[in-house]
């Protein structure tokens, strides 16, 4: 990066090095159909790029079938 004098100042440069990661892609399986009196679906999913760690989370109402705290391939969510 330089910076150009335009007035009394002096021409100045400096030097950063930046990193960039790599993206990282989610995958939580197939889309599914679930019924009122099947209401516990099955997920499996699939990270890669710049991570293998994280967490399921839901938009949707519902638990998981135990504590989500680090990212497992597969998961139960159960709907209310």
């Amino acid at each position: 990066m330089t910076s150009v004098g335009q007035s009394l100042c002096p021409e100045t440069k400096d030097t950063m090095e930046i990193i960039l990661g790599s993206p990282v892609s989610v995958e939580a399986g197939n889309n599914q159909m679930v019924c009122a009196n099947n209401a516990t679906i099955v997920l499996n999913g699939i990270v890669s790029g710049g991570t293998n760690t994280g967490i399921w989370t839901s938009s949707v109402a519902g638990t998981f079938g135990r504590a989500e705290t680090t990212l497992r391939l597969s998961t139960h969510l159960i709907l209310p």
